[in-house]
């Protein structure tokens, strides 16, 4: 029953995404036909030679649209690294773990390399695409006597991607953009190391079509600018593993300042949501098996610098290192410690 939900759900989105394009055709056209605003917001991109706080935090992905008949390509790199078994607020030893469990994990490094290309059909219709490469080892305890450290690794592909992004609004020294799209499941859920299936964080998907939300507010005075966006991930229905994973919501919040024309920096606060997975299989070989410790809500903070490159085509490269300042999980589960990314993109 939950497989029929797929075509229903999909078809529902589409009709929605038509009606959301119609309606932002038609104001373009009444804009087109108005006078234009006063001071209006300039362009949030990188091609136009607007200053470079007008740049996003590189750690908020799909944040600008593109002009009619425009393209960009993106590349983007995450670092992440885990380390210690957290519930709640609280750490525990793995002396404490293995009283409970079998075995633990204990440190992650998660790598993600992550391209994307866009294009606009319309002023008012942005379409993108992003497909990230994921690496990702984890270095586990076991039980004994003698207790044994391990490590295993999973790596490939991860889900594709695909969103519309439409100009909601434009007027004066503020912008607004909405965000619809999907999921689809191209990275694995059968990763296996040492003859074991291994744990929901080190699967390389979700195994369904996910549906992806959204919106990001952008205002502007002089040559300070912030910025607002919210995003959501929801999973309706089990993959052919016969689980789900928990839907996500974000809210991330920015300021940024320009130097110069050509580099700003920024500091951006994000809080997270994750829930738990379905059903309710409760293990007591390793805690990342037991889909009720997966969820878990996190809050973020940390510095970043844009950088447009005149001298070289205009491309935008950014860096941006964050670290968790609050975190409660519903573990025990490995806590992040913090994260890295950098990444490119450039517009034509």
């Amino acid at each position: 029953m939950a497989r029929l939900r797929i075509p229903i759900f999909g078809l529902g989105l589409a009709f929605a995404l038509s009606l959301c394009a119609t309606a932002a055709a038609a104001a373009d056209e009444a804009g087109e036909a108005a006078a234009p605003a006063e001071n209006p917001l300039p362009r949030a991109r990188w091609s136009t030679g607007v200053d470079a706080a007008m740049l996003a935090p590189i750690g908020l992905p799909d944040a600008t649209t593109l002009d009619k008949g425009e393209w960009s390509l993106s590349y983007r790199y995450d670092f992440i690294h885990f380390d210690d078994m957290r519930n709640g607020t609280s750490r525990n030893s793995t002396d404490t773990l293995l009283q409970v469990f079998d075995e633990t994990p204990r440190k992650r490094d998660l790598q993600i390399h992550t391209f994307g290309v866009a294009y606009a059909p319309h002023r008012r219709v942005t379409l993108s695409a992003r497909l990230p490469v994921i690496t990702q080892k984890t270095h586990l305890i076991a039980g004994g006597p003698p207790r044994n450290g391990f490590e295993t690794e999973s790596k490939g592909v991860g889900d594709l991607e695909l969103r519309v992004l439409i100009p909601f609004m434009r007027k004066r020294s503020e912008s607004l953009q909405v965000e619809f799209g999907l999921t689809a499941p191209t990275g694995s859920i059968s990763e296996r190391d040492r003859g074991d299936r291994l744990s929901y964080p080190q699967q390389l998907g979700s195994g369904t079509v996910d549906m992806l939300t959204g919106i990001v507010y952008r205002g502007r005075w002089e040559t300070l600018t912030w910025g607002f966006a919210a995003r959501s991930t929801f999973r309706f229905y089990e993959n052919k593993k016969d689980y789900r994973l928990g839907h996500q919501h974000i809210l991330s919040t920015w300021v940024a300042q320009s130097w110069t024309d050509w580099m700003s920096t920024s500091l951006r606060m994000s809080w997270q949501q994750r829930l738990n997975a379905h059903p309710a299989d409760r293990t007591a070989v390793n805690p990342e098996l037991d889909p009720k410790r997966q969820g878990g809500e996190f809050i973020d903070l940390g510095p970043g610098v844009n950088f447009r490159l005149p001298w070289l085509g205009d491309p935008r490269f950014g860096v941006e290192m964050t670290w968790p300042f609050f975190q409660t999980l519903d573990g025990p589960q490995l806590e992040r410690d913090w994260q890295l990314t950098a990444g490119w993109e450039w517009a034509f």
